[in-house]
């Protein structure tokens, strides 16, 4: 499911930032 990799990058693009991101 591409929903999945999605949240993934974004969890991990989150956590690598430090910021909320919608």
């Amino acid at each position: 499911m591409v929903i999945i990799i999605l949240m993934t990058k974004r969890k991990i693009f989150m956590i690598k930032k430090d910021v909320p991101f919608n």
